[in-house]
């Protein structure tokens, strides 16, 4: 099966043995944009020399997000689209395949058709799988985990702590925006705060977007 030739970068590098120290477990801190989904294939590809006829699962909070994922699967493994699976509520988890699914989808998976066999479980935005909703995908065996996250430290729990890192393993690598800025791999920014009033229908109209 052709590969996609893509030299990893070296946190992509370090992280890798990092994962592989700590048996195949553990979350990365990556700024957006760092490189997280192009990380998380790598490790696939890994599991995937190591146990062939392996299931995949790979988590991820959006419609958007689950496309973009979908893509680059496709191109890095160089694999038809009948091959990735797309997870809905009445689909199973396909074994010795590559699935994909939106977190709450995956969340009523993992609480009515728990697989058999353990996977290896992908979560992108894990911070968002912390949540009481949404915990139920640890529910499903695995024996390899990844966590992909900008900001993995939850602002008003301890699921990080009492979550994520039981079921996924510890933060073993952080790349920070400062890091990915000096190496490159993101564009420099400026961010203004414009300030400014709605009229009254303007503001009607946001209210019940919001």
């Amino acid at each position: 099966m052709p590969i996609a030739k893509i030299t990893p970068r070296k946190w992509q590098e370090q992280a890798l043995k990092k994962w592989l120290a700590n048996d195949r477990k553990g979350i990365i801190s990556v700024v957006t944009g760092g490189g997280k989904t192009l990380f998380a294939l790598q490790c696939l590809l890994d599991y995937r020399s190591i146990v062939p006829a392996s299931t995949a699962l790979i988590v991820v909070p959006t419609t958007a997000l689950l496309d973009q994922w979908v893509e680059e699967i496709i191109a890095f493994f160089d694999l038809p689209i009948s091959e990735v699976t797309v997870l809905t509520g009445s689909k199973k988890i396909r074994t010795t395949g590559i699935n994909i699914g939106i977190i709450n989808t995956i969340a009523k998976i993992a609480t009515e058709k728990i697989p058999k066999e353990p996977l290896f479980l992908i979560v992108d935005e894990c911070h968002r799988a912390a949540s009481l909703v949404f915990r139920s995908i640890f529910n499903i065996p695995t024996n390899a985990t990844l966590g992909l996250s900008a900001t993995p430290e939850r602002q008003y729990d301890e699921g990080l702590k009492n979550v994520l890192i039981p079921n996924l393993g510890p933060i073993i690598t952080t790349y920070t925006y400062r890091e990915a800025l000096a190496d490159s791999v993101i564009v420099p920014f400026s961010l203004h705060n414009i300030m400014f009033e709605f009229d009254p229908e303007e503001k009607l109209a946001y209210d019940k977007l919001t």
